[in-house]
């Protein structure tokens, strides 16, 4: 790792852990927003590309909506399900 201090190192693992990244893109990121790893990780997912050279093996933006549209959804209609039989007993 570089010559980072014991809350860089830190951040840098739980950025690579999180977004499966690489020490490299993870100390580029954290840096340019502060050591910041919630911001930092957001706006890595918002824009890998200004981080990551590969994208396309890092993120498949496609991929992760058809993801989110299977599941969109499914958290209202069972809440849903529940209140009409938690109602009807």
């Amino acid at each position: 790792m570089l010559t980072l201090c014991s809350f860089q190192k830190d951040k840098v693992r739980q950025f690579i852990i999180f977004t499966q990244t690489n020490e490299k893109t993870a100390v580029t990121c954290l840096s340019q927003n502060d050591w910041k790893l919630d911001v930092a990780t957001d706006k890595f997912f918002q824009n890998p590309e200004l981080y990551v050279s590969n994208v396309k093996g890092a993120l498949d933006k496609k991929k992760l909506e058809q993801l989110y549209n299977r599941y969109r959804g499914k958290e209202q209609t069972l809440l849903i399900s529940m209140f009409q039989r938690s109602y009807v007993t």
